[in-house]
């Protein structure tokens, strides 16, 4: 069947950049009048199992060459501008979602954590400090090493419960 070359292309369910490679490639050929013979057409395809590459799928890469591409995570020197363009979109959607987490509250400056966490080790190392201050009378009159280790030991413990009660 004698067809044009869009009619061709809807017929073989491909692109008109594919139909145009092969015609190129000379695996399909136009007749005098500029028709193609699509049956002909057909045979030849299926016989040169014709690979179009992938610069003439116009944007229909396959999964393996999607695969294949380098993910850009860092700006440097000699990048291409649609690589440049995407991280910089990157950051974008990164920036604004730290702006919702910190409005939602489910995010806190370094600073605020740093001044929280030395005023709970300061409290801690303080609890610790006063320890010889508040045992050493009760300790000085100990004969018993167990009666020493168990006021010792009591009194550590219940630092580190109220320090992780959050008491301290």
């Amino acid at each position: 069947m004698l067809m044009g070359v869009t009619e061709y292309v809807r017929h073989r369910g491909c692109t008109l950049q594919e139909v145009r490679h092969a015609l190129e490639l000379g695996h399909i050929v136009r007749l005098p009048n500029g028709q193609i013979d699509s049956d002909a057409a057909d045979r030849s395809w299926k016989e040169n199992e014709i690979e179009v590459p992938s610069l003439v799928k116009a944007g229909r890469p396959s999964a393996a060459e999607v695969a294949q591409r380098q993910v850009v995570t860092v700006a440097e020197p000699g990048i291409t501008y649609s690589a440049a363009r995407a991280l910089s979109q990157v950051y974008v959607a990164q920036q604004r979602k730290l702006v919702v987490e910190k409005l939602k509250g489910e995010l806190v400056s370094r600073a605020e954590v740093d001044r929280e966490a030395a005023k709970l080790y300061r409290g801690l190392r303080d609890a610790f400090l006063n320890l010889p201050a508040r045992l050493s009378s009760q300790l000085a009159v100990e004969t018993d090493p167990s009666k020493v280790f168990h006021l010792l030991d009591g009194d550590i413990r219940r630092i580190l419960s109220d320090f992780a009660d959050g008491k301290i």
